[in-house]
């Protein structure tokens, strides 16, 4: 992304260019430079850690003593890596968190008495949204949209973009660009992205978040454990607009007897439950053992929830896979929800509310006191810098 936004900035007539990374430029770096110093734009490449309180330091030393008019500042550096929040500890989220908190930081602070037309700061639609397995990633990118605020109530310029995913760049490998298409990202082109820059630059903003999506199975996924305020105006979700018609299965449940009617619901729960964990159609998934137990997550819990609405054509709240985490407690809800007048002789299970004792249990060594403090800790020693 910061290779593409030199590129940007060199056919929109900047004169001078200086690029900071922490590797020297590759082969497919080399050539995007020398295409922008045909272009007539100087261009001075430092290999340093825009963390690196010292070397940075010398940078801006360097750059006065060459009479070298700094304007601008963009920091898009970052690093992405998949962890739980059970897997997170102190090296992890120092290796995430770095790059943005302390690099953005540093920036900051040594441009303090420049006189720049723009601060921009790369964030990311995770700051947003959130993103599953990347918390660290979401927190260090909340410090970046901070810190935009930060500058901003100092009356200096600053810009923090959340950007949604772009295509064939970024921090993104293919297994997780896959992933981000089942959750209704598109992935935003270059050329489309940075035209939207350009016009942010002059728009006097501090913060923006720039995506591309398919809206209503973005908003599916991210209201599966409850409605979320942000994405209030974007209407109905993929699967509930989608329910109309008739149901075979709700014809079949008002034809059976009362008593019979939990069997039948339990075995088209279980047919649909293997469907959507991909289980072989032979294997039925045993209805007392929990979903996410056996290998559920977000993506798979809306496919089942889709699932169930277009068999029964009626619409159920965002979270029911969640509030009822096994087939035969999600078969006995929707009995009661169809045949309110007509409870069968089946179990009754009330939603599953999560206890401290569960949520210790399932972030194994870190509660979310251990973890916020360990974040919290973090953040003070990237930024407790002089």
């Amino acid at each position: 992304m910061g290779l593409k936004t030199a590129r940007f900035l060199a056919e929109n007539g900047a004169g001078q260019l200086i690029l900071l990374g922490r590797k020297g430029a590759g082969e497919n770096a080399r050539e995007t430079l020398d295409f922008i110093e045909q272009l007539g734009t100087q261009v001075r490449v430092v290999q340093a850690d825009s963390g690196d309180e010292t070397a940075m330091s010398e940078l801006f030393k360097q750059i006065a003593a060459d009479n070298f008019r700094l304007k601008g500042v963009i920091h898009a550096a970052g690093l992405l890596t998949a962890r739980s929040l059970n897997e997170l500890d102190r090296d992890c989220l120092h290796q995430v968190l770095a790059p943005k908190v302390r690099g953005a930081w540093t920036l900051h602070r040594l441009s303090l008495d420049l006189d720049l037309d723009f601060f921009v700061l790369y964030s990311s639609v995770s700051s947003v949204l959130g993103t599953a397995q990347q918390a660290h990633y979401t927190a260090a990118n909340g410090f970046l949209d901070g810190l935009a605020e930060y500058r901003r109530g100092l009356g200096l310029p600053a810009l923090s973009i959340n950007w949604g995913p772009w295509q064939n760049g970024g921090m993104i490998d293919g297994e997780t660009a896959r992933h981000i298409a089942d959750s209704g990202f598109n992935a935003l082109s270059a050329p489309a992205a940075l035209a939207l820059f350009g016009r942010l630059l002059a728009a006097g903003q501090t913060r923006v978040a720039v995506l591309d999506a398919d809206w209503p199975r973005l908003k599916s996924l991210y209201e599966v454990r409850g409605r979320q305020p942000v994405l209030a105006l974007l209407g109905q979700s993929a699967s509930a607009a989608s329910v109309t018609g008739s149901s075979a299965v709700l014809d079949a449940l008002r034809d059976l007897a009362v008593r019979d009617r939990f069997d039948y619901l339990l075995n088209r729960l279980q047919e649909q439950v293997g469907a959507a964990l991909r289980f072989d159609s032979n294997t039925l998934p045993d209805p007392k053992r929990g979903f996410f137990d056996m290998g559920m997550d977000s993506l798979t819990a809306v496919e089942l929830k889709g699932r169930i609405e277009t068999q029964l054509h009626r619409p159920l709240p965002p979270s029911v896979v969640f509030d009822y985490p096994n087939a035969e407690a999600l078969a006995a809800h929707l009995l009661g929800l169809l045949f309110p007048d007509a409870q069968p002789d089946a179990p009754a299970f009330a939603p599953i509310e999560e206890s401290p004792s569960h949520s210790r249990a399932e972030i194994q060594q870190l509660s979310d006191a251990e973890l916020a403090a360990l974040i919290d800790d973090e953040f003070t020693s990237l930024t407790n810098q002089g």
